[in-house]
């Protein structure tokens, strides 16, 4: 499995090296230059459709997609498409969290959670204490 790391067009003067996936693209222009992971993973059978992505972003969260960009909203009209998305308005700092959701959809490569781990580690986790804040 590839890791991809990106930096925002505006830090580099051009597009970034390899071409984002629709379901990250609009996360791209948010980074100003920092550096993320990014690990896109491969559907499972029935789940051809999805975008699935999973990463370690400057904002010290874990964080992972699942999206169906070819899903019809007038030919489906009796279910609404699955979208799947945590650590983009919380924190998550457990990579089993990030197995544990996309694998429904994904198959999980063996060494996915220690890819995760040694993202944080490289780009570790500030933590404040809560008594500091004002």
């Amino acid at each position: 499995m590839p890791k991809r790391v990106y930096t925002c067009p505006a830090s580099q003067g051009g597009p970034p090296a390899v071409a984002p996936s629709r379901a990250v693209a609009n996360f791209l222009i948010a980074l100003e230059g920092q550096l993320m992971s990014l690990y896109p993973l491969v559907p499972k059978p029935g789940f051809e459709r999805y975008t699935i992505t999973v990463g370690w972003n400057p904002h010290q969260t874990l964080f992972c997609t699942v999206i169906d960009f070819e899903f019809d909203y007038d030919a489906e009209t009796d279910s609404p498409a699955d979208y799947v998305e945590i650590g983009r308005s919380e924190q998550i700092l457990d990579p089993g969290v990030i197995v544990a959701t996309v694998e429904p959809y994904a198959v999980i490569p063996d060494d996915l959670i220690e890819r995760l781990e040694i993202d944080m580690i490289e780009h570790h986790v500030y933590r404040r204490d809560s008594a500091n804040r004002g």
